[in-house]
């Protein structure tokens, strides 16, 4: 879940994080030689692994081992990195080099498992991922991947067994729960999942993630006052769970409660991680209202925070259409299928 406490620890995260990639870019320019900790060095090249820059993460991974060659989770980035750029037997190499130094550590196996479920040799990312949770205090990530690999042998039993257990632990994390939904939704069983979810509820009532499960699979069922019911009791136990929030608005808008459905996803606003998903959801719920110029300013937040969100640009050209200003239309529809072409919607409006 995602708090204002968390939210103001990720606000002074990323503080220091700029000023730490700052910082070293003003070294490299200088040509000289700072001192940075090892956690430091490993959160800038997780933003840079993030953003999809692996020459500037390795770059500075290979700095943060001159400084730390010791560092265990330098030298087990660096594995993830080798695999990363398709190295794959290397960074099985490397992790094996790791585990005779540091046995027992569960980062390894899962690591391990991760590589494994990237080249599809899922009965080997299973062996990793019961080794790590041996090791693991809470292992409820671990139980999640082990049931997406079973899912992918085609072992539902083993999977839902797995996340069951991986909603045990879940706890206030939210990964269990998404990956429970996104389970049963997959394998065409949300009747089931639905009765799984209310089971655990029946045994702790206050158990939040079964709740946020249960939401979540009646909205996928379009059982819209049913996920209301149960998100907004979510809320009653944590009025703080973004993720819920988010979900009941979508649960709101779909029971057609456009009003309250607007109201709650501008609450949100306030978290800009969201800021581009929920500018479009308002605008939507704008559109259906008949509200097309309110539409259109939400569409045109979302677009400019996101600007190759194909579906942005369709509800600009949506608004226009319903006002019949065809050739403002034409131009964002344009833009929408340039952005994706396998949209049918798009070619019927075009």
């Amino acid at each position: 879940m995602f708090d204002n406490e968390d939210f103001e620890g990720y606000e002074e995260y990323q503080k220091e994080l700029r000023s730490a990639l700052g910082r070293y870019e003003k070294m490299i320019r200088a040509r000289e030689h700072y001192y940075f900790d090892a956690g430091t060095l490993l959160n800038m090249i997780e933003h840079h692994q993030a953003n999809n820059m692996l020459d500037k993460a390795e770059e500075v991974l290979q700095f943060a081992l001159k400084l730390h060659p010791n560092d265990f989770d330098l030298q087990l980035k660096q594995a993830d990195l080798v695999s990363l750029a398709g190295n794959n037997d290397e960074a099985l190499h490397l992790l094996n080099e790791l585990e005779k130094k540091h046995p027992g550590e569960k980062d390894i196996y899962i690591l391990k498992g991760n590589i494994c479920l990237d080249i599809e040799l899922f009965q080997e990312a299973i062996y990793y991922f019961e080794i790590a949770v041996d090791y693991a205090d809470i292992p409820e990530e671990i139980y999640v991947s082990l049931a997406f690999a079973y899912r992918q042998l085609d072992n539902f039993e083993k999977a839902e067994e797995c996340i069951l257990k991986a909603m045990e632990f879940a706890a206030d994390e939210i990964m269990a729960s998404e990956e429970f939904v996104d389970f049963y939704y997959v394998t065409g069983k949300l009747d089931r999942g639905i009765q799984k979810a209310e089971e655990l509820i029946d045994t702790d009532p206050y158990d939040i993630m079964a709740w946020y499960a249960l939401g979540n699979l009646q909205l996928r069922n379009k059982n819209y006052e049913k996920a209301i019911e149960a998100l907004e009791y979510c809320m009653a136990i944590d009025e703080d769970f973004l993720n819920a929030m988010v979900q009941l608005a979508s649960a709101y808008s779909g029971a057609g409660k456009y009003e309250k459905a607007i109201e709650l996803y501008k609450h949100t606003l306030r978290f800009s991680m969201l800021e581009s998903y929920t500018q479009y959801c308002i605008g939507e719920c704008y559109l259906k209202l008949g509200q097309y110029n309110e539409a259109r300013f939400h569409f045109r937040n979302s677009s400019k925070i996101y600007p190759d969100f194909s579906d942005t640009y369709y509800g600009i050209a949506l608004t226009y259409a319903e006002q019949q200003r065809w050739q403002e239309a034409y131009h964002y529809v344009r833009i929408a299928i340039d952005l994706n072409k396998k949209s049918s919607n798009y070619f019927l409006l075009a």
